[in-house]
């Protein structure tokens, strides 16, 4: 497994190509200050809109690429406010809803010609861990339907 600081310096790498391909989302994700995050609550990436902490095992798995889809796709819930609009929905449901619209966000950012790839990797496990297999079969299903 890789060491703290060549994951620290892979995170680095991805924001700053952000910064020089999606200045947009770049200057988000430098607003949020990168944490690893400290026991087995975050199994992939996560924010709280102050904050990016990030499982350093899950992030020594991805490449450059992928490190930076993860960092625009939680940079994008906190310019979307999603924390705040919630309101009385339920979380869950919610969750894999901002999920779905963050990443048809991110991956048309990045003109990525494999879209569908993105949203079954997603639905599947690495962005949205949580998601049950009928979820991710469902989702699927409207993710092809609208590409």
């Amino acid at each position: 497994m890789q060491r703290l600081e060549q994951i620290e310096v892979k995170l680095a790498a991805a924001r700053a190509r952000l910064i020089l391909e999606q200045p947009f989302i770049g200057a988000l994700v430098m607003h949020l200050p990168l944490i690893p995050a400290q026991g087995s609550w975050c199994e992939t990436t996560a924010t709280d809109a102050r904050a990016l902490y990030f499982n350093p095992r899950f992030v020594a798995k991805l490449d450059l690429r992928q490190t930076q889809f993860v960092l625009a796709h939680e940079a994008l819930h906190c310019a979307l406010g999603h924390f705040a609009r919630r309101v009385h929905r339920m979380k869950r449901r919610w969750d894999v809803a901002c999920d779905y619209a963050v990443n048809m966000l991110v991956a048309r950012s990045q003109n990525s010609s494999a879209a569908s790839a993105i949203w079954i990797i997603s639905l599947s496990g690495i962005l949205c861990p949580s998601c049950t297999v009928t979820e991710a079969a469902s989702l699927r299903a409207v993710c092809s339907a609208s590409s």
